[in-house]
Formats: C-alpha cells, sequence, structure tokens
C-alpha cells in the first residue's frame, strides 16, 4: 500500500500554497494520513476532495475540527499503524517522542505517523518506527511516502 503522510499544513483557504507536486502524491496515493493542524474545516475538506481514502487526527491548532481523534490505529498490510499529532505531554519533561510513544501505551502499534514539530524523523524507538513527514507547508516543505508490501516498510521523504 502506498500512503501519502502529511503534517502541519496551518491551512485556512489558501489551497494554493500546497506545492502541486505534492497535490499529485496526494492524489494517486491510496491512502493519505494527516498528522494534525489541518486548522481549518475547509482545509479539511479540501484534502478530502483530493483523495476519498483519507485520515487525520486533531492537532493543537485544530480548533474548527472538534470531531476529529487525538489518536487513531489502522491495520495495514498486517501492521498496527498509530497516527497523533504529538503535542499531547503525558510529561512535559519528556520529548516528543517519548510523549507519542505514550500515547500508545499499552497496545503499542509497529508504526506511529506524527507531527507537531515540522521535523522529519524516521526512526525506531525500540520496535517501534517513528515517522514524521515534517511540514507541508511551512519551512523546508515536506512529505513522507510510505509503501508497505509483504511485511517490508519503505520510506521516502519528498521535498518541495
Amino acid at each position: 500500500m502506498n500512503i501519502c503522510v502529511i503534517s502541519d499544513t496551518h491551512l485556512q483557504n489558501d489551497f494554493s500554497l500546497i506545492p502541486p507536486q505534492a497535490i499529485k502524491i496526494i492524489k494517486k496515493s491510496e491512502l493519505v494520513v494527516h498528522c494534525g493542524d489541518i486548522v481549518s474545516n475547509n482545509a479539511y475538506e479540501y484534502f478530502k476532495s483530493l483523495n476519498k481514502y483519507f485520515v487525520a487526527v486533531q492537532g493543537n491548532w485544530d480548533y474548527d475540527l472538534p470531531f476529529l481523534e487525538v489518536k487513531d490505529m489502522l491495520e495495514i498490510e498486517g501492521f498496527k499503524v498509530g497516527i497523533t499529532h504529538g503535542h499531547l505531554r503525558v510529561k512535559p519533561t519528556l520529548t516528543t517522542e517519548i510523549n507519542v510513544l505514550s500515547m500508545f501505551a499499552g497496545n503499542l502499534p509497529d508504526i506511529i505517523f506524527f507531527g507537531h514539530t515540522h521535523q522529519i524523523k524516521d526512526k525506531f524507538f525500540g520496535k517501534v518506527r517513528l515517522i514524521n513527514p515534517g511540514s507541508l507547508i511551512e519551512g523546508k516543505k515536506s512529505l513522507m511516502q510510505v509503501n508497505i508490501v509483504k511485511n517490508k516498510v519503505e520510506v521516502s521523504v519528498k521535498y518541495f
């Protein structure tokens, strides 16, 4: 399965801020995961219009999207995949990564997609792979393409 992972779009209405190449990837992906900070219902509906297989979680700027959960769990090709934004602090002194892992305590997934830091990350914490696509709109614009096939996870970063 080809998954497009995005986060921290911080959009109200100006969808021209989304790089055209990113839109092409979003449209072609088998699943699009947004790790929060969509910001507006207009942006949420826009992303849904680009790909009907769209999943999103609530970030700290998603006041207009109270229907989104702060975390989600999917099963994809035999992998348990957790999704969260990463803004909730189990303990303020812990790193974002440890807090993200703590969100799934008792039911750790194989992979966790998260955002919040606007920093690209693909690393293992124990047996859990943490993947952060960075921000699609701010700074070095990026997304992650995650391909899960036959017990193998391949990750690539796309910069715009």
